[in-house]
């Protein structure tokens, strides 16, 4: 399976990665994380050139990193810094490093040409950083490949059967729309419930919830698998102006073939200043996710084996598909642009 190098991954949540190096696999490749004493954001190969030794379990010397078998030290650049046995820096004796950034309370990590490293294409999830909502989040490991999870978000009738807390009461007075908007490569599907009653999970979030009420599920989705979910409920009664948002995000970076890291995050505009309810909240979007979710795309990827692209598996195609189709599309379309600029020099890629 080849990834998209061109384009920002999440690497960790901001809080992760501190002064002690750790690792995590990001497609297919080992990389190891940490902060220079400024704060700021390292991410160098896992992996010694020398003897091939874990530098995560190594020691930070500064801002530099130590090989925890010989002692080679690089800096946050990659380059060796010190070779202990001797004054000599051999060629080829440094890691590969990967332009990364602080944003919205997430690491980004931009695993391919560092030139093209633009922070501007990082997709916005301005709720981690208002004031005005708190957020819980975290990361749940799938055993699935990262599309299998795109799909899975951007198709949310499957709410209906695979999550009890999520099923909205069926009623000839509720009206259910579904849109998808396309803006260039950016998919957007909206789901609009009309004048529908609570339900188990409104009955979590708003106790004493109207009668009636209006609510919107929607999902944004950039490539290669960065999504902002919407949740957004409003009630029916005219004397009450009450309106309960919550912003997630749905943050889905490969680490093998057929396994990914899923970040999430519930962003709330009510009940701020409930930490109770808060980890509650966080526990149940968690516990849907790990149990319900993830459990059926790791069934799903084992009934595919080692095949990861589902269109080659010729599945039966519904119409509830096509925002996940659309994404898929989009995806290939970026990955075949981007082999086919492999190998161009860069002074022709200018001109174009």
């Amino acid at each position: 399976m080849s990834y998209i190098k061109n384009r920002w991954y999440c690497a960790a949540w901001g809080h992760e990665v501190v002064r002690d190096p750790f690792t995590r696999t990001l497609l297919n490749e080992k990389v190891v994380l940490y902060r220079t004493e400024q704060g700021h954001p390292v991410a160098l190969s896992n992996v010694c050139p020398h003897r091939f030794a874990p530098m995560h379990q190594g020691r930070l010397r500064g801002d530099d990193i130590e090989c925890p078998y010989h002692g080679l030290r690089f800096s946050p650049d990659g380059a060796c810094a010190l070779n202990p046995h001797g004054s000599m820096i051999p060629p080829g004796l440094r890691l590969k490093s990967y332009p990364v950034i602080d944003r919205y309370a997430m690491v980004w990590i931009w695993m391919g040409e560092a030139d093209e490293a633009d922070p501007a294409l990082i997709p916005e999830f301005p709720a981690h950083d208002d004031g005005g909502y708190k957020t819980v989040g975290g990361m749940i490991p799938v055993k699935g490949s990262y599309q299998l999870v795109a799909d899975n978000l951007l198709d949310l009738s499957h709410t209906q059967f695979l999550h009890p807390i999520l099923v909205v009461p069926d009623d000839p007075e509720t009206r259910v729309e579904h849109d998808i908007l396309q803006d260039g490569d950016t998919i957007t599907t909206i789901y609009n419930q009309r004048n529908t009653r609570p339900f188990g999970f409104t009955g979590l979030i708003w106790p004493d919830a109207p009668e009636r009420l209006d609510g919107l599920s929607g999902v944004r989705w950039d490539a290669p698998a960065n999504m902002l979910l919407k949740l957004h409920f409003v009630s029916r009664d005219p004397g009450d102006d009450r309106e309960l948002r919550i912003w997630g995000a749905e943050l889905v970076t490969p680490e093998t073939e057929t396994s990914c890291h899923y970040f999430w995050s519930a962003s709330r505009n009510f009940r701020l200043d409930d930490d109770v309810f808060g980890q509650q909240l966080g526990d149940a979007i968690a516990n849907v996710f790990r149990f319900e979710d993830g459990a059926m795309i790791a069934e799903v990827q084992a009934n595919m084996g080692d095949e990861t692209d589902l269109i080659a598996m010729r599945p039966v195609i519904l119409p509830t598909d096509q925002a996940a189709i659309r994404a898929r599309r989009i995806v290939g379309k970026l990955l075949r642009a981007e082999q086919n600029r492999k190998g161009e020099p860069k002074q022709v890629m200018a001109q174009l």
